[in-house]
């Protein structure tokens, strides 16, 4: 119980940092003139991903890789829920293929296609792997 009350408070503390970060990264955005685009795609998607890269360096170690592949996949598909909700919540009511949805729809496509080639990967079994060269399969 005390492990669980743990992970609920450190949640929580994650998500009040979200909103800080995500204000300090707004706001140097305009002082650095970047524009919210860039610095969102690199400043704030590489600092939102130090605490998945802690976890899965962390879960290497401790001879855990399998953690690792769930913590990857498993962010992915949680983005990729963030990504339809908020496409339900700010499309304009009636507009189904608005230049908004589309975009959305573009990345939600490029997600599940990526997700699958992973999913894939891990479900086939096959004697070859693209940069390692020839792994054992079976016991």
């Amino acid at each position: 119980m005390l492990l669980f009350a743990k992970f609920v408070v450190f949640a929580f503390v994650i998500v009040v940092s979200a909103r800080f970060l995500a204000k300090f990264a707004h706001g140097l955005a305009h002082q650095t003139g970047l524009g919210t685009f860039i610095t969102g795609l690199v400043l704030l998607a590489g600092a939102t991903s130090l605490p998945e890269f802690s976890v899965g360096f962390s879960a290497v170690r401790m001879d855990a890789a399998d953690l690792t592949a769930g913590d990857v996949l498993g962010s992915s598909l949680i983005n990729l829920m963030i990504l339809a909700f908020l496409d339900l919540v700010t499309r304009p009511r009636g507009q189904i293929l608005s230049r908004r949805a589309a975009a959305h729809a573009l990345s939600g496509t490029v997600a599940c296609i990526m997700t699958s080639i992973v999913l894939l990967g891990l479900l086939v079994k096959s004697p070859w792997t693209f940069f390692f060269g020839e792994r054992q399969v079976g016991p």
